[in-house]
């Protein structure tokens, strides 16, 4: 059976990204402004003969006007601007230049009478592109200042190592996570006070960047965290998109790398963070799916459904005011976590009322009448305890009577009775 399920608006994933620190936000638009370069250089490559004596002198730091370059980035500073000659010059430019080459030029700038403003805006481009195309080298020779809380030109080393290292671990995982290891064993991450820092950021990045097509490195840059310390590190999925081909080794992550109290809430993590790429949580067929690429287990099945339970977005299809759209979905939710899991269906379903009544504005009575029809199917008392634990119930009589009367167990019952009785003292 399929479902239909609401989507997360896109002002809310925006939204999302705007509550994200402003260095994430300025290393992120950087990245991209970079993948446009390349993309646009690689079009225009074949029409490239050779090095013009302009892109020469750029190359060896001599005779550039870094005036008007920088005046060119800043009066161009959009995706658009990239389509502009002066931009796809300096693309083949950025790309063709040896790792020498990048400092320098960048020593160049530095020196130059450029205003901060376009010293930082031309230094970004140079700096976050030479991370990309000379991965190994900018992390070898950078690695030093990870700990640096200085940034160079607004950009934090931490963030600028992590990316050039995720691309070197990309292209070449065994020899990447050999010199972490190395590197790190020997104490290589330190503050200004020789203390051990952990490299959260580099770490992090690494790990997402190879979870799908090398789970052995993986592993073993995550084993190189203590163990309290893994479940915040791993938080940053919801920095990045957790792909199909990557849910297996998450599971594996979780199982067998993180410890015993955290596996059960961070195996859920994936169906709530935008994982496939689509812009909103998973709904309840891709959570069916999730769940059995897993191979959940029945703790872990239990823990993905209640999480969906209370995560009214994977199935809630209708408008908050769509009365019978609500309680068509609340219903479809039921027979989904029945069909999934019997021995959790119950508990789900209370978890969904309640969500639905809180969130969705599902109206009690409504909400009462819902709870009386799970009620007689499994003769659970919880379906009417809870719903008489509901706001408004009090203004209901007739129902809260009727809901307390099917109450089977008696002390319940006379406990429910004096409640109301109280509730309607003047």
């Amino acid at each position: 059976m399929k479902f239909i399920y609401y989507i997360l608006p896109v002002t809310a994933l925006i939204a999302g990204y705007l509550a994200l620190a402003n260095q994430y936000d300025r290393s992120a638009r950087l990245e991209a402004e970079n993948k446009s370069l390349r993309i646009l250089a690689e079009s225009s490559r074949h029409q490239n003969r050779g090095r013009t004596q302009g892109e020469t002198d750029l190359l060896s730091g001599k005779h550039v006007d870094w005036k008007l370059v920088g005046q060119q980035l800043r009066e161009n500073d959009s995706v658009h601007a990239f389509y502009l000659q002066p931009h796809l010059r300096l693309a083949r430019v950025i790309l063709a230049m040896s790792f020498e080459e990048f400092l320098v030029a960048i020593d160049k700038i530095e020196q130059s009478d450029l205003s901060e403003v376009e010293k930082e805006r031309l230094l970004g481009h140079f700096l976050w592109s030479m991370a990309r195309v000379h991965p190994k080298q900018t992390t070898l020779k950078f690695a030093k200042n990870y700990a640096d809380e200085k940034s160079t030109h607004l950009i934090k080393w931490e963030y600028l190592i992590a990316s050039a290292y995720s691309h070197w671990i990309k292209a070449d995982p065994n020899a990447a996570v050999d010199w972490f290891l190395q590197y790190d064993a020997n104490g290589g991450f330190t503050d200004q006070q020789g203390q051990r820092v952990l490299p959260s950021e580099l770490v992090r990045t690494a790990i997402f960047t190879v979870m799908p097509t090398n789970p052995e490195a993986a592993i073993k840059l995550l084993d190189t965290y203590p163990l309290d310390k893994r479940k915040s590190l791993l938080g940053g999925i919801h920095m990045t998109q957790l792909t199909k081909e990557s849910h297996s080794t998450w599971a594996t992550l979780i199982r067998n790398h993180v410890s015993k109290k955290d596996a059960p809430e961070m195996i859920t993590w994936p169906l709530m963070n935008w994982s496939d790429g689509d812009g909103s949580t998973f709904n309840l067929d891709e959570t069916s799916e999730y769940m059995q690429r897993i191979g959940a287990n029945n703790a872990e099945q239990r823990h993905c459904i209640m999480k969906i339970a209370e995560q009214p977005s994977s199935w809630v299809s209708k408008r908050e005011d769509d009365r019978e759209g609500v309680i068509e979905d609340l219903q479809l939710f039921h027979q989904w976590a029945k069909k999934e899991d019997p021995a959790s269906v119950h508990e789900a379903t209370l978890k969904a009322l309640t969500i639905a009544a809180q969130y969705n504005g599902l109206e009690f009575v409504d909400s009462a009448a819902l709870h009386l029809l799970y009620h007689r199917e499994t003769r659970e008392d919880a379906y009417l305890t809870q719903a008489l634990d509901l706001k408004n119930a009090s203004k209901h009589p007739v129902l809260v009577n009727r809901l307390i009367s099917e109450i089977s167990d008696p002390a319940t019952r006379q406990l429910y009775n004096e409640k109301f009785q109280a509730s309607e003292q003047p």
